[in-house]
């Protein structure tokens, strides 16, 4: 058999050269003699250099350098040769290759081999996991390369930390879900159908009445109150107000007090409490929930007591001293208040009042989004079953993929890196159409595609065009002129003709964002927020926070939104305690901070696992209210005489005639 030689006639051009080192076109080459090939290190037999029929070379930047042998063995020398063994290894010069697949047709053998650098990174798959906080993308590429030895490592922003795609909006997200599956308020569309005809105190209701009655509803849906305390509240309105459809409603009736629910009092002027008689949402929300001179925790309170008349509600709520009288039993027709309110509910819910149901429960649910840890990961358990871990090969392109990286293997280094970065290198070689050995040279420029194409058709050695390398195109046209990226080259091992891709306008994208844990926790009406042990770390954190701002004691929050409430330059008991509460994630179904008796009916009775919160009865100076944690440390603003304000420190506050509460779900028997 009469072989072809080729020699390589490669060399690097001296800067500024525009010449391709490529012959011209009737020069005669010298080739590779086939048995120069070395086969296990050993050069190869005649029987086995007479049976080659092509041989195929492809270098790219995508997948692997390989060699492909075709061979014609008609009378089956291969087989005892020992070529198809599992570990073959096939030398082209310095071009080290594995054998990987071996195909047949008739007598016709294909032997596919791979850069055997690239073969070796494929056996590694040990796990590796490494977080983005610690090092770079590039840097894990290193540190899993590095792990199989003899094989280097190029990367121009190695250690160069990438922007992360909407890095802000990963973290911090919090999503509030209610729902009461006893109750009409969870349903999904609610409020009154045009031209519904209504009773108020026995006469039809005006649109102002609904439109009253609607903004009531909508705060006791918002905070899942059963239909008992629905009930009592839309009694409460048509007993005090008519539903706002009063003489004089929204003005300071002789004690001061005024709104859909008459609250108070700043005596015959103002509403200290309410200083908006239109405010009919603040209204509802203390009287569903307590507070601000609406007593017993709450309607929502008084019914998880298991109290469903709601006259009895609403007295207890409004004048509690008075009870069991019933300030409403003298006023004409009272008793039809309560089927008034029902039919008023099933209006806006679009659902027949079920009184089965007032003992029902109703819970909050919190789903919080947190950003986890980004991590790099190699070798790790495959999802599919029978799937072997992935390796180092893939796990570079699937680590270069994610953010269009160049990840790639040339002469016993891998390359990782961004197309910009490597057209920004000194190019290897200039190149035109009127150059030798080069026939043509052809494009595909399309706006509407993400990468540019060329095409180099010429003569050139197998090894001197390599992938990866910048080269510029001169004198074919505007917009194609310039600097591009090697992609592919391929031709056969022992002729020059050979077709070289070229490439660009792949653009970097930023690292992707960070992934995210959703973390969902219950609660009874009016304390929404993580439960139990979730909530234990970031409850300490958030009193830990407060008491290092050193406050003075004072009044400071009370009546203020949560916001509002955050840069208050003194805080008291209640207000703090709250605060820590709120900024734990525990407490976040109220507007702003709560007075001391709030947290008698808050969270669930006894002492909790991870914090405990004490109340002392009593309103003003004669109540109190702190947390607790097991191993002795207090958020309190008492019991530490040497320092005034809330502070976290070591001690303990006598407990005695104190209340303890717990968050839903921590209780020390739960």
């Amino acid at each position: 058999m009469t072989t072809p030689r080729v020699t390589s006639i490669s060399k690097q051009p001296t800067t500024g050269s525009r010449s391709l080192p490529v012959p011209a076109k009737d020069v005669t080459l010298d080739a590779y003699e086939v048995g120069e090939l070395m086969y296990n290190g050993f050069p190869f037999t005649a029987d086995l250099t007479d049976l080659i029929t092509d041989a195929q070379v492809e270098r790219s930047i995508e997948e692997a350098t390989t060699l492909t042998l075709t061979l014609h063995d008609p009378e089956r020398v291969l087989r005892p040769s020992g070529i198809l063994n599992e570990r073959a290894d096939l030398d082209v010069g310095t071009h080290q290759f594995r054998l990987v697949r071996v195909s047949k047709s008739g007598d016709d053998f294909t032997l596919e081999f791979e850069d055997r650098d690239v073969a070796r990174l494929r056996l590694e798959r040990k796990p590796r996991k490494v977080s983005r906080g610690k090092v770079t993308r590039a840097e894990f590429a290193k540190l899993i390369v590095d792990d199989t030895p003899g094989i280097g490592f190029f990367c121009p922003d190695l250690h160069k930390k990438q922007p992360i795609t909407d890095a802000d909006k990963a973290t911090g997200t919090v999503v509030k879900k209610t729902t009461d599956s006893s109750s009409p308020s969870s349903a999904s569309a609610s409020g009154f159908a045009p031209g519904v005809k209504l009773k108020v105190k026995g006469a039809t209701a005006s649109a102002h009445q609904l439109a009253e009655a609607s903004r009531l509803l909508g705060v006791a849906k918002k905070l899942n109150a059963s239909p008992a305390a629905q009930r009592a509240l839309i009694f409460a309105a048509i007993a005090e107000s008519g539903i706002g459809g009063q003489a004089g409603a929204y003005a300071p009736n002789g004690s001061g007090y005024w709104g859909v629910l008459q609250g108070g009092s700043g005596q015959n002027g103002s509403a200290a409490n309410f200083p908006d008689p239109h405010d009919t949402e603040a209204f509802a929300h203390y009287f569903l929930l307590g507070g601000k001179g609406f007593n017993a925790g709450g309607a929502i309170s008084l019914t998880k007591a298991g109290i469903t008349d709601p006259a009895e509600i609403a007295v207890k709520v409004e004048t509690p001293s008075i009870w069991p009288n019933n300030a409403y039993a003298g006023e004409a027709g009272y008793s039809n208040f309560k089927s008034e309110a029902e039919a008023i509910i099933a209006a806006y819910t679009g659902e027949p009042f079920d009184p089965t149901t007032d003992s029902g429960s109703t819970t909050t649910e919190t789903s919080k989004t947190i950003a986890k840890p980004y991590e790099f990961t190699r070798g790790l358990p495959s999802p599919q079953p029978g799937e072997p871990p992935e390796n180092t090969w893939d796990c570079l392109k699937r680590l270069a993929d994610e953010v269009q990286r160049r990840r790639f293997l040339i002469d016993h280094v891998v390359t990782f890196a961004f197309e910009k970065d490597l057209l920004a290198l000194q190019p290897s070689m200039t190149i035109s159409e009127t150059d030798d050995g080069i026939d043509w040279i052809d494009f595909d420029k399309d706006e509407g595609k993400r990468v540019e194409t060329a095409t180099v058709t010429c003569r050139a050695d197998m090894w001197s065009a390599k992938p990866g390398a910048c080269v510029v195109i001169e004198d074919v046209t505007d917009g194609v002129d310039g600097r591009w990226l090697v992609s592919r080259v391929s031709g056969p091992l022992f002729l020059p003709d050979r077709t070289i891709e070229l490439t660009r306008g792949l653009k970097a994208l930023a690292e992707p964002a960070h992934d995210t844990l959703t973390k969902t926790t219950t609660a009874t009406d009016g304390t929404a927020g993580a439960s139990g042990s979730a909530a234990a770390g970031s409850v300490r954190a958030a009193a830990k926070a407060i008491s290092d701002r050193a406050l003075p004691y004072g009044v400071g929050g009370h009546g203020q939104t949560w916001a509002q409430a955050q840069s208050a330059t003194t805080y008291d008991c209640s207000s703090s305690t709250s605060m820590a509460l709120h900024n734990g994630g525990v407490l976040s179904s109220v507007p702003g901070p709560q007075v001391s008796d709030f947290f008698l009916s808050w969270g669930e009775p006894g002492e909790g696992k991870t914090f405990t919160v004490w109340v002392k009865p009593g309103s003003g100076a004669n109540g109190h209210v702190y947390i607790r944690f097991p191993d002795g440390y207090e958020f309190n603003t008492a019991g530490h005489p040497a320092v005034s304000g809330p502070r976290l420190l070591k001690q303990e506050y006598p407990r005695a005639g104190l209340v303890a509460r717990h968050a839903p779900g921590d209780g020390v028997d739960s």
